[in-house]
């Protein structure tokens, strides 16, 4: 992990997720905004999905798409 003191500024994507929870949607891997996405409680937690889709996927196998 870099040194927040030393890490190069010019990379805001990788600043964004190194100082800030980003949240991945399980089933198809991509970065979502908390505000766009759709939302499951599952186990005790928030799980993030891009669309209904990836969330309806997840429903029907969750051990498949858990970390």
């Amino acid at each position: 992990m870099c040194n927040p003191v030393t890490f190069p500024l010019g990379n805001i994507k990788y600043l964004n997720i190194f100082f800030h929870h980003v949240p991945v949607d399980p089933v198809c891997g991509i970065e979502l905004s908390e505000d766009l996405a759709t939302i499951l409680e599952h186990d005790g937690k928030r799980i993030y999905f891009c669309c209904e889709g990836c969330k309806k996927l997840f429903e029907k196998k969750p051990k498949k798409y858990s970390k």
